[in-house]
């Protein structure tokens, strides 16, 4: 906030009756906003309290006694402007939620439309199903990998080797479980899992487990990558963390290598590190980006975003300074 503002000059004549009624019209603006958007001006017709009530009673009529355990101080209500439905949200939770502290196996959302229909129900399409847990495993391993490679600081990476300071970032965003088992209305249609059932999360890891880390340096090339691979795999085998699918992708922007990306099961590692880079990475050299892109081609594996703003600022760094 900018602390140097000029003061506004008072008007002569401005008298505490004017005062009185700017507060009087402040207060008229602030109650009408609060009955448009209970009547509906805002485009929902239905207020959250018959919304709420709607829930409790189809929940305790198709679920008896489930509602005294899912109606806590950490449900919520939210109204989605875009389709005018509600969604109504129910969870236990023992622990308060961050990265390290997974949501309780019970948890699932009812989606209500304005005439008062449930129109999703998310206890029997997704906690039912099993969807509540697998997304607790997803989180716990999150937490896991997050501990063997990155330890308790965000801008910690544990991994060690003599181009470890030039790593410039790095970061876990992806890691998790494959998102592909919910559909685009979160419905889950993965494999069952019973919500009544303790699981090993290590089985559940080798079978679901996915892994992406993404790092970035101003130099540096395919050595420095094979580095990097070989300390994440060491890591990984030495605290006895399974997981289905790893991809380690590493650009770079002063280097005649574009990027190095590989995409590992656990067994592709059996053979050895080297043999497992060499059989399922994919290297990209600028010469290879210059040709493609003069050809019309989309180089592989290249993602859109700032991944790709990288490479390409890099790329015309790399001919300005060949020039």
């Amino acid at each position: 906030m900018d602390r140097n503002l000029p003061e506004i000059e008072k008007k002569k004549g401005f008298s505490i009756d004017n005062y009185g009624t700017l507060l009087i019209s402040l207060v008229l603006l602030v109650f009408m906003g609060r009955v448009m958007w209970a009547s509906g001006s805002t485009g929902n017709r239905i207020s959250a309290a018959k919304i709420e009530k709607r829930g409790k009673a189809y929940i305790e009529q198709n679920y008896p006694g489930l509602y005294e355990r899912v109606h806590t101080q950490n449900s919520g209500t939210a109204y989605q402007q875009q389709d005018g439905t509600w969604s109504l949200h129910y969870f236990e939770r023992e622990e308060p939620n961050n990265m390290f502290s997974p949501t309780t196996d019970l948890s699932f959302t009812l989606i209500i439309d304005e005439n008062l229909n449930i129109i999703s129900d998310g206890y029997q399409e997704y906690y039912q199903k099993g969807g509540s847990v697998y997304s607790k495993y997803s989180n716990l391993f999150y937490r896991d990998i997050y501990k063997y490679l990155g330890g308790t600081d965000q801008t910690e990476l544990l991994i060690e080797g003599d181009y470890k300071d030039r790593l410039d970032r790095h970061d876990f965003e992806r890691t998790g479980f494959y998102k592909e088992v919910f559909d685009e209305n979160g419905t889950y249609t993965g494999d069952y899992l019973d919500p009544d059932k303790e699981y090993d999360a290590k089985e559940l890891y080798a079978k679901y487990g996915y892994i992406q880390l993404k790092f970035f340096m101003e130099s540096g090339g395919y050595e420095d990558y094979t580095q990097v691979v070989n300390s994440v795999h060491t890591l990984l085998t030495d605290a006895g963390m399974p997981y289905n699918k790893m991809r380690i992708y590493m650009w770079f922007r002063d280097s005649d290598v574009i990027f190095c990306d590989g995409s590992f099961a656990m067994a592709d590692f059996d053979n050895g590190v080297e043999y497992a880079i060499k059989n399922h990475t994919d290297v990209l050299t600028q010469a290879d980006y210059d040709t493609m892109l003069a050809n019309g081609q989309q180089p592989p594996n290249i993602e859109v975003g700032s991944f790709m703003d990288v490479i390409t600022e890099g790329s015309k760094q790399i001919a300005a300074q060949n020039k």
